[in-house]
């Protein structure tokens, strides 16, 4: 499940911060069209999130990863109304700070669990990676603190180390 996870953040984080770089998207044609990104990619997640929630045998028996996926899927959905309808930001900056907090504590849990292979230093890093994304998001929403493109490029990296790239090793049998 954590690859078609992965895969699906990284799209959906992906044509944010594609839209977040070259162009302004609420209201216009491109915006609605990224709202549906967002809310395909929310609800997928959310369908898997709720899946592995009713699973008799809970992924890897971890509460703890259902929940970070009901967060990301409601992230999605969020940003998708806001695409359509620019709904307030202060909200949503809010939520941001509690999702940076729980992924910072997936953090402090992986090196807690201990740093024994590759792919725990690299969950560690993503873990780390996505809290520092949801902080600026925090920052930017609900302090309303401005940082130009950092966001976007943010989003843009994080992509590809943390969702594209490892989520198609995942499913390609590679990790």
């Amino acid at each position: 499940m954590l690859g078609i996870v992965l895969v699906i953040v990284g799209f959906v984080l992906f044509h944010n911060a594609w839209f977040g770089l070259f162009g302004e998207v609420k209201g216009e044609k491109a915006g609605k069209t990224l709202s549906v990104v967002n809310f395909l990619g929310g609800a997928s997640i959310l369908a898997i999130a709720a899946f592995m929630l009713l699973s008799p045998d809970v992924y890897g028996g971890s509460y703890f990863s259902v929940m970070i996926y009901f967060m990301v899927g409601l992230t999605y959905i969020y940003i998708g109304f806001d695409h359509l309808y620019g709904l307030d930001a202060k909200p949503f900056g809010v939520f941001c700070l509690t999702g940076a907090i729980a992924l910072f504590i997936g953090g402090v849990l992986t090196i807690e669990g201990g740093l024994d292979t590759w792919r725990e230093v690299w969950l560690l890093i993503c873990w780390f990676s996505w809290a520092f994304l949801w902080f600026i998001l925090f920052l930017e929403c609900a302090l309303e603190k401005k940082f130009g493109k950092l966001t976007a490029v943010t989003c843009l990296v994080t992509t590809f180390y943390t969702g594209w790239i490892p989520g198609m090793m995942m499913l390609a049998g590679w990790w």
